[in-house]
């Protein structure tokens, strides 16, 4: 009884991802390259740079190392450094709003405190929408090779 049980749940056991360390090194590239287009606006874009660099790090090594393609995850990675980009821009408008109605102390405190928690937004949903779409392109990949 005991040999049984044994081999049922190796038969069970997660099937085995090879990492593409390929992929992940054009990725590492690929976010280097904007790092250095962005770098001479570091004085303007200084939190965007943080937050755009937590998101490609962890884009390039819990997505990239996925199946999928090459150019699909590339183009993912550029287009959430630009809604990263963006998204600093509609919060620092938003910021000077704040700063004009309630004074420069008061918003430094809340800025200081719910800046991150705001940039955690993004970063979580373009990450999320970024495993959906290889996902997505995975099954639909899958479900040609059932109909030929």
């Amino acid at each position: 009884m005991v040999p049984l049980l044994a081999r049922n749940r190796q038969s069970i056991g997660h099937p085995k991802v090879k990492l593409n360390y390929r992929h992940m090194s054009v990725g590492v590239g690929v976010a280097a390259i904007m790092f250095v287009i962005y770098s001479p606006l570091y004085s303007i874009l200084e939190s965007a740079l943080i937050s755009i660099t937590v998101f490609n790090f962890l884009f390039i090594f819990l997505l990239f190392p996925l199946e999928g393609q090459l150019f699909r995850k590339v183009y993912l990675l550029v287009g959430g450094n630009i809604v990263g980009v963006a998204w600093y821009l509609i919060q620092l408008s938003c910021e000077g709003a704040s700063v004009f109605h309630s004074g420069v102390g008061a918003f430094k405190i809340i800025a200081v405190v719910v800046g991150p928690i705001v940039d955690l937004i993004w970063i979580v949903s373009v990450w999320s929408l970024g495993l959906s779409v290889l996902a997505s392109a995975k099954r639909r990949n899958e479900g040609d090779g059932e109909n030929n």
